[in-house]
């Protein structure tokens, strides 16, 4: 289907009036990326490579499907606004950051495909790290014969003891198929400073609720009703944790900002000049016209020279 596409999108690409040879909507938007490689390479953070991540970007061209291609020639500047988001916060395209297209209405009343980036849970946890006010991340599913108690506001973090098999001797290697189907999860963070964030315990509910307004399937897997057991797949464990992480990815920081304020700080606090305060030398004690001066407590002339280590019997 995607071949015959392209070819379709292909064929659309004639001559103009000097008989030059026209590129096809997608192989446009492949030369605006690559035209756009030096600009790309000023917005990138300095652990990605520039030109690597155009070379990310075309295989994600290429590798596109049907929805993808007719998006690329619907909007294709959607592709590109997609791309500078994502060399901007320094992720990877088609792994860490994700280009879905989406049909939606138009401003004439038409519909049409655009692409939308999105970032996966993943590339949320490189941002969190990235950002520095944070030294762990967190997150677990909780399934039907794990002990978990919750209580907030009497609770730091959620107490999660993984089920053991009865005379197992080791806690915390029983696979999925013993411990149950999924019934939660939860996310939480260490903070640089010692403390934790704010968790974000969810229930299967909840997590159904993330799904229903879902706009793509595509990372969540099959859809399941409430009462049914959740089919064991990775997908499916990925984006509970994904739901998880994402609604932490709110209380932590996560930004380029952040870390630029703190560098800053901390670079303004090593250059400020050292500020030392002179200690009088001597203090006033006597009256009349001409006050007696007596030596300060701490100056070395004020110590009574040794005697001998005779004792005061005063």
């Amino acid at each position: 289907m995607t071949e015959n596409l392209r070819a379709a999108v292909a064929r659309r690409s004639g001559t103009d009036a000097d008989g030059e040879k026209q590129l096809s909507p997608v192989d446009l938007v492949k030369q605006q990326v690559r035209q756009n490689r030096a600009w790309f390479n000023t917005v990138v953070p300095a652990h990605v490579d520039g030109d690597q991540f155009v070379a990310l970007c075309l295989g994600v061209i290429n590798k596109g499907g049907d929805k993808l291609v007719q998006a690329l020639v619907d909007n294709p500047h959607t592709f590109l606004q997609s791309a500078s988001e994502c060399a901007r916060m320094g992720l990877v395209p088609g792994e860490t950051f994700h280009f879905v297209p989406f049909r939606n209405k138009q401003g004439n009343g038409t519909w049409a495909y655009e692409i939308t980036g999105i970032v996966d849970y993943k590339g949320e946890i490189d941002l969190i790290y990235r950002a520095g006010g944070v030294t762990a991340v967190h997150c677990h599913v909780v399934r039907a014969k794990d002990a978990f108690v919750w209580h907030p506001g009497q609770m730091e973090i959620p107490f999660h003891r993984i089920y053991q098999p009865e005379g197992a001797t080791q806690e915390g290697l029983a696979g999925a198929e013993e411990r149950g189907h999924l019934t939660g999860v939860y996310a939480y963070c260490v903070m640089a400073s010692g403390g934790f964030s704010q968790p974000s315990v969810m229930g299967a509910s909840e997590v159904r609720m993330h799904r229903a307004a879902a706009k793509t399937d595509k990372f969540w897997g099959p859809l399941w009703e409430p009462g049914d057991k959740p089919p064991e797949i990775r997908d499916t464990v990925a984006m509970w944790r994904k739901t998880a992480v994402h609604a932490q990815f709110d209380w932590v920081p996560h930004s380029a900002e952040y870390l630029a304020a703190n560098l800053r700080a901390a670079a303004a606090i090593e250059s400020r000049p050292a500020v030392t305060v002179a200690k009088p030398a001597t203090e006033v004690t006597g009256g009349g016209d001409t006050p007696a001066l007596t030596p300060a407590a701490d100056d070395p002339a004020s110590t009574p020279p040794a005697t001998g280590g005779q004792e005061d019997d005063r």
